[in-house]
């Protein structure tokens, strides 16, 4: 990794200038993988970014911005539909990126998108190659490739995307964003699912064919091709056994030659529209500059090469304000303290142990309702058993990192042993010397096997991204920190706040959230509260949180990120107020009825509260939906009773 960091970083550190090329001899062949990121690194450099935020509500307006990109300037564009999720990762992106302007962009003349599928194909490709061509030139595919191979500016990946599906708006951005081919094919199934061997080989298919069909080689690392990604509705896993069943990860399965040798890296876009732009636009423009490391393993072999206290030293030395939580503090005391406020870090790496619906720490068993919030979005590295086994479920570990924004994690989609992942700290350098994130968390050889990669296959930690002074080429555009002087003044304030959090301004957005509370409650409602309490939260304001919690709507109660939020800023006060404690009683999270459950019947114990907590175990007992919360809770009422029945 030192070569890797020489040759293609000359030891470059986070928020350095550029490095200029060395002159001498010619440096020895890189391995494929830093190859690859060699040449990312070396496109990424030439790219200027204006220093603003689109925002748009539909796939016309959508397309529009992206095909007003040019080859080397761009600026991010992210889709809000008015969801809490859309909302959500608007906010994060824009807290990470910090631009100058956001702004909303509906122009009235936006063609729809049509619905017959061949024209809507042709208005996908459209984009991409306006956005990296001069508009109009050229007209299909082949052509968009042989002028992009004329510059030697072709990029080294393939797209794989369904035109009916929710994921193509983060393929046609990948796609124009780093100059890679679109394919198009149907979405084969939920995220959760399990591909049969016959729907990946077709996949696969298609990917060798559509190289083919442009005249582009594929067979190896360092050919035309070196990525795919799969930007449609598609399991995570591919069941290989039925009895016992056996699982393969799908973008582990997927790139390989018929011998099994790689020839691409593999990542999964998942979510609807908003999301799947927001992990597009995370990877094509946020680097991380701070990392957050927690290692719940015991010192000795075989753990100590995964040691969270050496990857920290090796982001430390790349300049990341790097947080690690070690021996000692590596219990769910120290976990969950560190979560009562959002986690601001653009990279995390966990190493623990358990299956896909708990983490186990040293000591302490957490759950997925556990799993942080975030300020900015992060690549994730998750080494633990099962975390990925249902990533569209936020049952596990894994669909609630995803749920909570993670832009690039790796997972395991089933007990793939400690041997199957790649120790902590070599992941965290090599991205810190430029591999793109599916390579790093990859071994450089050996079958495929059960760690799934979600995201852009070829999102990187370097370089930082450059700014340009450009004019953003767009017309008729608001800016939304115009647009709250006048939502304030006639007192729309759920949209106000909306503006606010969509700003990244959270402590302005909690001041007049707090303002309200205080001096005009009636005006506090549950559309108020629904835009107040995700920047309450990211402004570290438990107690006005849980105010905010209660002037909710029934429906928005259940919204999991906003129970999460509750759960998180409540322990903050859980064992010293029994108000909070009454609150959470009546907010226990479904999909984890157990865990909280026997964390507030400790927290009543604690208040000489014995018999209102074993209540509640057995009032959650009644409820709990799956065998290992029933015998949690039965263990733990047990206790309580003293081993009385």
């Amino acid at each position: 990794m030192a070569t890797l960091a020489t040759i293609a970083c000359g030891g470059w550190a986070y928020g350095q200038d550029l490095p200029a090329l060395p002159i001498g001899p010619p440096a020895p062949p890189l391995p494929p993988a830093a190859e690859l990121g060699r040449r990312l690194f070396e496109t990424d450099a030439q790219v200027r970014a204006l220093s603003v935020v689109v925002i748009v509500t539909g796939p016309a307006a959508y397309l529009d911005a992206i095909a007003a990109w040019e080859r080397e300037l761009r600026f991010p564009v992210l889709w809000d539909d008015g969801s809490v999720q859309a909302r959500a990762d608007i906010a994060r992106f824009v807290h990470a990126f910090q631009p100058a302007r956001v702004v909303r962009y509906e122009p009235a003349d936006a063609i729809a998108l049509p619905d017959e599928s061949g024209a809507r194909i042709a208005r996908l490709e459209r984009a991409v190659f306006d956005a990296t061509l001069e508009p109009g030139s050229v007209t299909s595919t082949q052509q968009w490739v042989d002028a992009l191979r004329a510059d030697d500016a072709l990029g080294p990946g393939i797209i794989i995307t369904d035109p009916a599906g929710a994921q193509w708006p983060g393929g046609v951005a990948l796609a124009a964003g780093r100059r890679q081919i679109l394919a198009f094919a149907p979405s084969p199934g939920r995220l959760s699912a399990a591909l049969s061997p016959d729907q990946a080989s077709a996949l696969e298919r298609l990917a060798r064919e559509m190289a083919e069909g442009l005249e582009l080689t594929w067979s190896g690392m360092g050919d035309h091709v070196d990525a795919i990604t799969i930007a449609l509705d598609c399991p995570s896993k591919i069941r290989t056994r039925d009895d016992p069943p056996d699982f393969l990860a799908t973008t582990d399965v997927l790139g390989r030659t018929d011998t099994g040798v790689r020839w691409a890296y593999v990542g999964q876009l998942s979510g609807n529209e908003p999301r799947s732009t927001y992990l597009a636009m995370s990877s094509l423009f946020l680097r991380p500059k701070a990392a957050w490391v927690f290692d719940g393993y015991e010192p000795g072999e075989p753990w100590s090469a995964f040691d969270g206290t050496e990857a920290a030293n090796a982001l430390t030395d790349a300049g990341l304000v790097t947080t690690v939580f070690d021996e000692p503090r590596q219990g769910l005391e120290h976990w969950r303290a560190a979560c009562v406020r959002a986690i601001d870090a653009g990279l995390l790496a966990v190493n623990t142990m358990g299956n896909g619906d708990f983490f186990r720490l040293r000591p302490g068993e957490g759950a997925p309702g556990d799993m942080p919030i975030f300020a900015s979005p992060p690549m994730v590295y998750f080494v633990h058993s099962f975390s990925a086994t249902r990533p569209g479920n936020l049952d596990t570990v894994g669909g609630r990192l995803l749920d909570h924004g993670a832009y690039a994690y790796a997972g395991s989609v089933q007990e793939p042993t400690l041997a199957g992942f790649v120790p902590t700290p070599l992941v965290m350098r090599r991205l810190m010397v430029g591999l793109p994130f599916a390579a790093a968390v990859r071994s450089d050889d050996g079958p495929a096997w059960k760690i799934a990669t979600f995201g852009d296959p070829l999102a990187t930690a370097i370089p930082p991204v450059r700014f340009a002074e450009d004019p953003l080429p767009l017309q008729g555009v608001v800016d939304l920190g115009e647009e709250i002087k006048t939502l304030v003044g006639e007192r729309r304030f759920s949209e106000a706040l909306a503006c606010l959090s969509m700003l990244a301004r959270n402590d302005d957005a909690s001041r007049l959230a707090a303002a309200l509370l205080r001096d005009q409650p009636r005006s506090f409602d549950a559309k108020v509260a629904r835009e107040a309490l995700l920047p309450l939260f990211l402004s570290g304001k438990p107690d006005d949180v849980l105010a905010c919690f209660r002037r909710l709507s029934l429906r928005d109660q259940k919204e999991p990120v906003f129970l999460d939020a509750l759960w998180h800023a409540g322990r903050l006060r859980l064992y010293a107020d029994t108000t909070v404690t009454s609150m959470l009683s009546g907010h226990l999270r479904e999909d984890q009825l157990g865990p909280d459950a026997i964390e507030l019947a400790h927290a009543l114990a604690h208040q000489n509260q014995p018999q209102a907590a074993v209540g509640l175990l057995q009032s959650a007992r009644n409820k709990a939906r799956n065998e290992r919360d029933r015998r949690q809770l039965d263990r733990e009422i047990e206790r309580l009773l003293g081993g009385r029945p």
